[in-house]
């Protein structure tokens, strides 16, 4: 139980530039801001991670993908398709035909989806658990959605 000399909730403003918070987003977030013991947030962690399958999933069809042309690319005899396994440079000029573009727009597509699917397991495994705030601040914030402004 809060202390007479310090209130759970900072006063909420009637002047200055919060005069006029409404009641609602507004006023949370100011009195979050003066308390942070208040602030909660979910990390919606059964969504990140059903995205991250999902990612998956497609980065998986993309190396299938990037396979199966590598492979077919292996046996043509047309252009330079049968040194695109080994000549970086080969598959990187094969823009300026189009026929021949299918492993390298494969490839720039999976290093895109690379960059989110990593980005996202990162934060996934690094995004600390928020601490749960006390149990005394939890009836403030829920009653604030319903005080009137001073």
């Amino acid at each position: 139980m809060a202390s007479e000399s310090q209130p759970l909730l900072p006063p909420f403003p009637t002047e200055g530039r919060y005069k006029g918070l409404v009641t609602g987003y507004p006023r949370i977030a100011y009195q979050m801001s003066h308390t942070p013991e208040l602030a909660q947030f979910r990390r919606f962690g059964a969504l990140n991670a059903r995205n991250l399958l999902y990612l998956q999933n497609e980065l998986h069809c993309l190396e299938r993908a990037l396979k199966e042309a590598a492979t077919e690319d292996s046996t043509d005899s047309r252009g330079m398709k049968t040194f695109y396994a080994r000549d970086s440079h080969c598959i990187n000029v094969s823009l300026t035909d189009d026929a021949d573009a299918r492993q390298l727009n494969l490839v720039l597509c999976i290093r895109e989806k690379l960059k989110e699917y990593s980005k996202y397991v990162y934060h996934f495994r690094t995004s600390p658990s928020l601490n749960c705030p006390r149990r005394s601040a939890l009836p403030p914030i829920r009653n604030s959605q319903t005080r009137k402004a001073r």
